[in-house]
């Protein structure tokens, strides 16, 4: 049975790694000349490397991005967990509940950059306007509010698809693993840590690939909007 499924996936599998290994080689080409528009390109093997990491910018850059990476996933990873555990597994409103909460999902990268940019505007933004009510002085031109602003529009544009990937595995879950943990009298964090959690582990080792891999380009999006 195994070895049917790997032959029907097989087709897909390679459309896949060409459309991946085409673009891959190509930037690894680039990285390998010097392109300037109008001109020959010329090989000078991996300078262009040698030169970003003797460049203290690039060095900072490259801190700066692990640190937000470590961030998110500090933030979103419990926090989608926490929103699925609230979930209700049936009833009427669970779908409309799961379409709510996949419309972030659905925005674009650059647009999410500027609808909150315009959120965020000195003149006619929401935030400036709502934190000065309770005395709070907010502008996206320091350091401090630019970087936390794009790690609240991050949180909240992604964080829903951690939720979805661990509802989905809450609702994988057989419910003999919880009677059984109910008559052994577990309480609820025993029942979550020894029956949830590892029943999620493959659920949540492919929500913080996700947020990690994805989070370098989203930050970059986001600082670009």
């Amino acid at each position: 049975m195994k070895t049917k499924v790997i032959w029907l996936l097989l087709p897909a599998l390679l459309v896949m790694s060409i459309s991946a290994f085409l673009p891959v080689m190509t930037i690894l080409n680039y990285s390998l000349h010097v392109l300037f528009p109008g001109s020959i390109p010329k090989y000078i093997g991996l300078q262009n490397f040698k030169d970003a990491l003797a460049d203290p910018k690039f060095i900072n850059a490259l801190g700066r991005q692990f640190i937000f990476t470590i961030e998110i996933l500090l933030i979103q990873i419990p926090l989608g967990l926490a929103l699925a555990l609230t979930l209700p597994k049936r009833g009427i409103w669970v779908g409309l509940i799961l379409v709510l909460l996949g419309i972030p999902l659905l925005i674009p990268w650059n647009v999410v950059g500027i609808m909150w940019r315009l959120f965020v505007r000195a003149d006619i933004g929401v935030l400036p306007a709502a934190l000065a009510k309770i005395g709070l002085t907010y502008s996206v031109e320091t350091a401090r509010d630019a970087w936390w602003t794009i790690v609240i529009m991050d949180v909240w544009h992604w964080t829903p698809l951690v939720t979805l990937l661990c509802y989905a595995g809450l609702q994988a879950i057989p419910q003999e693993f919880y009677q059984a943990a109910k008559v052994d009298a577990a309480s609820k964090f025993s029942t979550f840590r020894y029956v949830t959690l590892p029943k999620l582990r493959h659920v949540l080792i492919i929500a913080v690939l996700l947020c990690a891999v994805w989070t370098p380009s989203r930050y970059m999006m986001s600082r670009s909007s």
